[in-house]
């Protein structure tokens, strides 16, 4: 899901786009210490980004050990609750639901973030100015 996510701290974005003539759009960096975040609209970390605390939802290894955050099937401003394998013993799904919710207090703090700015490129992808609130975990 997350294979077309590209991260990058450089000055400028560039995203060729190719409809009929040929579009070349350049993002230039507002401010110091962000990140360039590309994906497609409505997917996961659109998601994180317009949830009521924004978050980047991806794994990313330099800011903690941990799955991503999965959304609601039902509903996409709700984060997905626990479902454990019925093979699971009661004390084994409890301990098991406990470090799922613990995961994810720890992702929407450390992958908070704050959007500095959003670029649609055509009807789905978008490119995003991003900065971490929190420092990353250790």
């Amino acid at each position: 899901m997350f294979n077309t996510t590209v991260v990058s701290n450089h000055k400028t974005v560039n995203k060729v786009v190719m409809p009929k003539p040929q579009q070349d759009i350049t993002i230039n960096r507002k401010e110091q210490g962000t990140v360039f975040v590309h994906f497609e609209k409505n997917d996961d970390i659109w998601k994180g980004l317009f949830y009521e605390t924004p978050f980047l939802n991806r794994s990313d290894s330099s800011r903690g050990r941990f799955w991503s955050v999965r959304f609601s099937d039902w509903n996409p401003n709700l984060l997905a609750p626990y479902d454990a394998p019925h093979y699971l013993s009661p004390m084994e799904r409890e301990r098991e639901s406990k470090r799922h919710d613990e995961n994810e207090e720890k992702i929407l703090r450390i992958q908070a973030v704050e959007i500095i700015q959003l670029r649609m490129i055509g009807n789905n992808e978008v490119i995003a100015e991003l900065k971490y609130l929190n420092p990353p975990e250790v």
